[in-house]
């Protein structure tokens, strides 16, 4: 399991971030857990590769420093080498190839409610 936290290791967050996701995949991992904090997406990819882990679990997918057709085009590859991705802030992003349909709609309805509507906009 390859575990992805967008935080500095000597931070606060990190360790609260870590704790979390420690906490909600306890009951059901499997083997050695790597935690990742590299921002790159292209970087995760190749680290998915030597890692071969069969799931990819992030605190929230909001972390990803990228735009959300980035992030789904990452969740595509990741989801096309065989491994579940889960975010645990959204418990509603569950990935794996069955679902590989579900993705753009539902990562998009998540950035889609941060968009202020022009009603709320004050000129």
């Amino acid at each position: 399991m390859v575990m992805y936290i967008n935080e500095s290791t000597n931070s606060r967050a990190y360790r609260y971030k870590q704790d979390k996701l420690y906490d909600f995949f306890e009951w059901y991992h499997f083997g050695a857990v790597h935690v990742v904090t590299e921002r790159d997406t292209f970087v995760l990819l190749d680290l998915m590769k030597v890692y071969n882990p069969y799931q990819f679990i992030t605190y929230s997918i909001k972390e990803f420093d990228c735009s959300p057709t980035m992030i789904c085009e990452f969740i595509f590859k990741i989801i096309d080498m065989d491994i579940v991705f889960t975010s645990y802030k959204e418990s509603s992003l569950y990935f794996c190839k069955a679902s590989k349909f579900e993705v753009y709609p539902k990562v998009f309805e998540i950035f889609r409610k941060d968009i202020p509507k022009s009603s709320d906009i004050i000129f």
